[in-house]
């Protein structure tokens, strides 16, 4: 194990895995070098909004199932040719997202799914080792959150890793 590196996660680690930024701790790490550079898009103030979402676990992503075109009949391609987050416009968006129960669907593209998706899986294993579903060795978990770290930073190039890996 990098030395450094793994005695600033067990303090983390050993502190109740806090979520809240700006203590200088191991979180503020991978909040400035994963989390942020996955959720910058050109939209800042919505990617603002995507990532309080994703933190207040209140964000629902969903394919697009097609265009209407009259009723009962549905176009095989998406309608939507622009990204709210990205403004990529070259890829149809095939996914949706909403960060609420009241709030209206957002399209965005595959690749931009990947990179939210890649947040929500490192906030979401944080909570379950912090809620006890999850009961692993302190070394499991940090082996568990550098994987997690590195789906992030491989979802900003449009990558993912091998399946013998995952």
């Amino acid at each position: 194990l990098p030395s450094d590196d793994f005695t600033s996660f067990k303090t983390w680690y050993d502190n109740g895995l806090s979520t809240v930024g700006g203590s200088g701790n191991y979180y503020d790490t991978i909040l400035n070098n994963n989390i942020l550079p996955c959720l910058q898009f050109t939209n800042k103030e919505l990617s603002d909004k995507v990532h309080a979402a994703i933190k207040g676990e209140s964000i629902v992503l969903e394919p697009v199932t097609g265009e209407v075109l009259k009723e009962g009949e549905e176009s095989s391609t998406p309608a939507v040719k622009k990204c709210e987050l990205s403004g990529e416009e070259s890829v149809p968006c095939t996914f949706k997202m909403r960060l609420s129960e009241s709030s209206g669907w957002i399209c965005v593209t595959t690749t931009t799914r990947e990179r939210i998706v890649s947040v929500c899986d490192f906030y979401t294993f944080i909570s379950y080792v912090q809620k006890g579903i999850i009961k692993k060795e302190v070394t499991d978990v940090y082996w568990r959150v550098a994987k997690l770290r590195a789906m992030m930073c491989l979802s900003v190039l449009s990558l993912s890793l091998p399946d013998t890996v995952q």
